[in-house]
């Protein structure tokens, strides 16, 4: 066998992104809550937070919930209980269509992770409200490694998470520099263009 299918058929760990891969999100959805208590419009405040350098460092752990959550607060001119700020920031989830049917069935043959650039109140959100989580054996997240895609380090520490050789991995994301970092180190990737296509691209790793 040519040494190249060999380790197409080699696969013992996935990586998936979540965002935009497992499950779908729309930060519109909290800009206009937002909106409805502040004197700004939704788009304003979508500027103000999703364009902001503050959401990166929030994401990256360097300040934590409650610090951003005053932050927010501060910027909007808004006066909220940290629980209904809670609510209005992380209930902007729903499942992608057939994933976790999908991740289910890959389960039975592989190990799988998921790494994401996050935040401490959105993962506590999606992992409480969604059971596909419930398969993946590590979380790795940029509010706790401090790291965010795509940067090197975040997949390096992935990698020694999984204690396997990079080729052995593939990783699923839906922008492509972060997949392109991630074989930089050498493993293996998919562009995640929907799960009909994801589908075709796993049969390549004789996963289906």
């Amino acid at each position: 066998m040519p040494r190249f299918l060999k380790i197409m058929k080699d696969i013992k760990l996935i990586i998936f992104d979540i965002g935009n891969v497992i499950i779908k999100f729309d930060h519109m959805i909290t800009c206009r809550k937002l909106a409805k208590i502040s004197n700004f419009n939704a788009d304003q405040i979508y500027n103000m937070l999703f364009k902001s350098p503050l959401l990166g460092i929030y994401e990256k752990g360097e300040i934590n919930s409650r610090q951003y959550f005053r932050k927010v607060s501060e910027k909007l001119n808004i006066d909220i209980s940290f629980d209904k700020f809670y609510k209005i920031w992380a209930d902007i989830f729903y499942l992608n269509d057939g994933m976790d049917e999908l991740i289910i069935k890959l389960a039975k043959k592989v190990r799988i992770f998921a790494l994401s650039n996050t935040d401490q109140l959105h993962f506590k959100f999606f992992k409480n409200n969604f059971g596909v989580f419930k398969y993946m054996e590590r979380f790795i997240l940029s509010f706790e490694q401090k790291y965010r895609k795509p940067e090197e380090k975040i997949y390096r520490k992935a990698i020694k998470y999984a204690g396997l050789p990079a080729r052995k991995i593939i990783f699923i994301d839906d922008l492509e520099e972060n997949i392109e970092a991630f074989k930089k180190l050498g493993g293996n990737g998919i562009i995640f263009k929907g799960i009909n296509n994801l589908k075709k691209e796993l049969v390549k790793f004789n996963l289906n």
